[in-house]
C-alpha cells in the first residue's frame, strides 16, 4: 500500500509547512461560511426594505457574489494544497531514492575492486606455481605439501595480499581436488575439502564467481566469496583461488554515512534478506519482503514511495536496484533507505518507480541532461506554490472589495437612520470578515515563505550530502591505488627484474595483466635502484629512459610510498597521478620503484555520476583550492577557488553548505562543500569536493503539468501497478 499525506506532526520542514497550509484553509473556510450566513441575512434585509430602500437590496445581492466568488476561490485553494502536500511528500521520498542510489553505487564499486583483486592475485606466479605442483594432492599429501618452498612462498604471497588491503578475511587456494593448500592467515585450514562449494565448482570450470553473502564455518563469520580459476602456462585450470571479503567493510558503508536519526539503510539481496542494515538490525534474519519497496526492488525496479513500517508509523521511502560497475555486473542486490514522518494521516498514493532490469553497468546521464527526481519534485512545488499565491492574491482583491462593501453598508445604513439599523449590524459583521480575510492571506503568505525555507533547506542538504558522499568515493578509489602498488612489489618476478631486467619480457606481460585487469590504469612502470625504467604494462616505448632525478622516484627509493598530486603527464597523455612503492629484496633491501599511472577518467566517472539537480555543478579541488575534476572539464590546474567561503569553512569543519555571492559572475550559489579525511590505510591528499547551484534557479519558472492539469513523470519513469 502507498499513502499520500492528509495530515502530519513531524519535524520534516517541507511537511510542516504543507501541513500549515492545510490548517490555514480551515480558517477560509469558517470565513466563508460566516459570509453565506451574512449574504442570507442580507438578502431578507434587502427583501424586508425592497421598494424602500432598494439601495439594501443592491448591496445584498453583492455580499452574495462576494460570498460565491469566494467559496470558488476556495475550492480551488483546496484542490492545490492537496496537491502541494502530495508534492510535498514526494520531494521527501525522492531524496531517500537518491541516497539509497549513492549508497548502492558505492558498494558496486567496492565489489568491483574486489572482482579484480581476485582475478589478479590468481595469475602471480607464486600461485600459479604451487597449485600446479599441488593440483592433484588429497588432503593429506597437501598437509604434507605445506613445508615445500612453493607452498610457503604461496603463503606469504596472499598474506602480504591480505595485510595490504586490509578488506579481506581470508584467502584460500585449493587444488583441482578442492584442496586447500595454501591460505593467507589460517594454514590449519590446509587439507580442508570444498569440492562440493558452488563456488569451487564454477571456478574450475573456468568462470569468475561471486557468491552471495553466507555463513562460513571456516572463518566463523559472515562473508562474500570471490573465486577465479587459477590457470598454468599450458591453459589448464590447476585449482581455484577464493578470497572471503569482510563484510564489515560493507556495512561500514551505512555506519559512517550522515543519516538523520529517523533514517534506517538496508543493503538486500535478490530474495530480499537483509545483507546489512543501520545498527546491524535483521542482518541475515530478516527480510524486507513485506515493504512495498523491498517487492519493487527485488524485482528490478528503482523508485520511491510513502508507506507504513510494521508498527503502523509512516514512512518516506527510496529503493535501488545494482547497476553493477565497469566489468562487475552486480549481484541484483539493492539498497533501501528509509525514513519515519511522525503521526501522519494517510490514503493511497501512486508510487513512482524506474525499471533497471537490465541496467546498463556504471550508467547515468550527464548532469543537466535528465532532472532528478527531488528537482522534479521542488519545482512542482515552487510551481504549485505560485499557483497558491494567484489564488490568495486574487482573495485579497476579494477581501479588499467586501472591505468596500462593510463601507457601503454602514453609510446606506445611516443614510437609513433607524430604518437601516439591522443593516448596520451586518455591515460590521462584513467588516469583521474582512479582518478575518487579512489575517488569512497573511498566514498564508507565511507559510509559502517558511515552504520556500523549507525547499531551499532540502536543496542545501541534499548538496552537502552529495559532497560527502563524492569525496569519500574519490577516497575509496585511491585507497585502493594506494594498495595495489603496495601488493605487487612483493611478487618475485618483480623484485628480480630490478636487479637483472626484463630481457625476457615476462614481467612486462605481467604489468600488462594487471593492467588489463584493474582498468583503472594509463600504465605501470618497473624501475630499476638507478631509476631506469625496466618494464612497462602498455609503453615499451619508454623502456630505458631514467626517472631518477623525479620526486616519486627518490621518495619511493626512501622506503616510502608516494601519492602525488594530479598532473598533467606527456608519457602518460592525460590527467594522472602516481602511486609509487619501494620494492624491497630478500636482504630488506630497496632494490627498485613499481608505480603506476592511475587514469583520471576514473575520478570523472565519480563527478559525472554524482546525483545533483541538473542547475547543480560538481567541483573537485586540491589542498590549495586548485580545480582538479569538474563535470565541464573547464580551468582543470588552472581555476581556484581558493577564495571562496565555502572553501575557506573547510579549514574548521569536515563538511556542511553555506550560500555565497561569486565575486567574478556576481550570482549567489547555494554551496555544499566536503573536504577528505582519507580512507583506512590513505590518509588522503586534503581535497575537497564543492558542489555550487544558482540560488534563483530555485524560484525558476518551469514546466511541470500537462495542460489538463495532471501530474508528469520524468522520462524512464513509470507508476507502478
Amino acid at each position: 500500500m502507498t499513502l499520500k499525506l492528509v495530515e502530519q506532526n513531524s519535524g520534516n520542514g517541507l511537511l510542516a509547512a504543507a501541513s500549515k497550509m492545510r490548517e490555514s484553509l480551515i480558517v477560509l473556510k469558517e470565513i466563508n461560511t460566516k459570509a453565506n450566513i451574512i449574504a442570507l441575512n442580507a438578502a431578507i434585509e434587502g427583501a424586508r426594505t425592497r421598494g424602500r430602500l432598494d439601495s439594501f437590496s443592491i448591496v445584498a445581492e453583492q455580499i452574495a457574489g462576494q460570498a460565491n466568488r469566494n467559496s470558488e476561490l476556495s475550492e480551488q485553494l483546496d484542490k492545490l494544497v492537496g496537491k502541494l502536500q502530495n508534492v510535498a511528500l514526494r520531494s521527501t521520498s525522492a531524496r531517500y531514492l537518491e541516497l539509497a542510489e549513492d549508497l548502492i553505487d558505492k558498494l558496486d564499486r567496492n565489489l568491483f575492486e574486489r572482482n579484480c583483486d581476485v582475478q589478479a592475485w590468481a595469475t602471480f606466479d607464486a600461485v600459479v606455481h604451487c597449485a600446479a605442483k599441488g593440483k592433484n594432492f588429497n588432503a593429506q599429501e597437501a598437509k604434507t605439501y605445506s613445508e615445500s618452498e612453493e607452498v610457503i612462498e604461496a603463503n606469504r604471497i596472499l598474506e602480504r595480499l591480505m595485510g595490504t588491503y586490509v578488506v579481506y578475511e581470508e584467502v584460500f587456494l585449493c587444488n583441482r581436488n578442492g584442496t586447500v593448500i595454501a591460505a593467507g592467515r589460517r594454514r590449519e585450514c590446509i587439507g580442508n575439502d570444498f569440492s562440493q562449494e558452488e563456488w569451487f565448482k564454477n571456478a574450475l570450470s573456468g568462470k569468475v564467481d561471486v557468491a552471495d553473502m553466507r555463513y562460513d564455518a571456516t572463518i566463523s563469520k559472515f562473508s562474500v566469496f570471490y573465486s577465479n580459476p587459477v590457470i598454468d602456462s599450458d591453459g589448464n585450470v590447476v585449482g581455484a583461488l577464493s578470497t572471503r571479503f569482510n563484510w564489515n567493510y560493507a556495512q561500514e558503508m551505512i555506519d559512517s554515512a550522515n543519516y538523520e536519526s529517523s533514517v534506517q539503510a538496508y543493503i538486500i539481496n535478490k530474495e530480499g534478506t537483509i545483507l546489512g542494515a543501520t545498527g546491524k538490525i535483521g542482518v541475515m534474519r530478516d527480510s524486507l519482503d513485506w515493504l512495498d519497496a523491498g517487492r519493487y526492488s527485488m524485482s528490478g525496479l528503482c523508485g520511491y514511495t510513502i508507506e507504513l513500517a510494521r508498527n503502523g508509523s509512516p514512512m518516506a521511502v527510496g529503493y535501488a536496484r545494482t547497476k553493477g560497475y565497469n566489468a562487475y555486473r552486480g549481484k541484483e542486490w539493492s539498497t533501501v533507505v528509509t525514513s519515519r514522518l511522525g503521526s501522519i494521516r494517510v490514503e493511497p498514493l501512486e508510487h513512482v518507480s524506474e525499471s533497471r532490469a537490465n541496467p546498463v553497468a556504471n550508467a547515468a546521464p550527464a548532469q543537466g541532461e535528465k532532472m532528478i527526481q527531488s528537482e522534479l519534485a521542488n519545482r512542482e512545488l515552487q510551481s504549485t506554490m505560485k499557483q497558491i499565491n494567484e489564488l490568495v492574491s486574487l482573495i485579497n482583491t476579494t477581501n479588499n472589495e467586501t472591505n468596500m462593501l462593510a463601507i457601503n453598508a454602514a453609510i446606506q445604513a445611516g443614510i437609513a437612520g433607524t430604518e437601516g439599523e439591522s443593516f448596520a449590524v451586518i455591515a460590521a459583521e462584513i467588516g469583521k470578515l474582512a479582518e478575518k480575510s487579512v489575517a488569512f492571506v497573511e498566514s498564508v503568505n507565511k507559510t509559502a515563505y517558511e515552504l520556500q525555507l523549507a525547499v531551499d533547506e532540502t536543496v542545501a542538504a541534499r548538496l552537502s550530502d552529495a559532497a560527502r558522499d563524492t569525496i569519500d568515493k574519490v577516497d575509496r578509489n585511491l585507497f585502493e591505488r594506494y594498495c595495489d602498488v603496495q601488493s605487487w612489489t612483493g611478487f618475485g618476478q618483480i623484485v628480480e627484474a630490478t636487479q637483472k631486467g626484463d630481457g625476457d619480457g615476462k614481467v612486462s606481460e605481467f604489468l600488462a595483466k594487471l593492467h588489463k585487469i584493474y582498468e583503472v590504469y594509463l600504465d605501470i612502470y618497473l624501475l630499476d635502484a638507478q631509476g631506469k625504467i625496466v618494464a612497462t604494462g602498455i609503453r615499451r616505448d619508454i623502456r630505458g629512459q631514467n626517472q631518477s632525478n623525479r620526486d616519486w622516484f627518490r621518495e619511493a627509493m626512501a622506503g616510502k610510498v608516494h601519492v602525488s598530486e594530479v598532473y598533467q603527464s606527456s608519457s602518460a597523455n592525460g590527467l594522472t597521478m602516481s602511486f609509487s612503492a619501494p620494492v624491497i629484496g630478500a636482504d630488506g633491501k630497496v632494490t627498485g620503484v613499481l608505480t603506476t599511472r592511475f587514469n583520471w577518467e576514473f575520478i570523472y566517472g565519480i563527478l559525472d555520476t554524482v546525483i545533483v539537480d541538473s542547475q547543480s555543478k560538481v567541483y573537485l579541488l586540491n589542498g590549495p583550492g586548485t580545480l582538479i575534476g569538474s563535470t565541464n572539464r573547464q580551468g582543470i590546474l588552472e581555476k581556484s577557488f581558493a577564495d571562496l567561503k565555502a572553501f575557506k569553512e573547510l579549514g574548521s569543519v569536515r563538511a556542511g553548505h553555506t550560500v555565497e555571492k561569486d565575486a567574478v559572475d556576481g550570482v549567489e550559489y547555494s554551496v555544499g562543500f566536503s573536504r577528505t579525511t582519507g580512507y583506512n590505510t590513505y590518509n588522503g591528499k586534503n581535497w575537497s569536493v564543492l558542489i555550487r547551484r544558482p540560488k534563483d534557479s530555485e524560484n525558476m519558472k518551469t514546466e511541470v503539468e500537462k495542460s489538463d492539469g495532471s501530474e508528469t513523470h520524468p522520462k524512464n519513469y513509470k507508476v507502478a501497478a
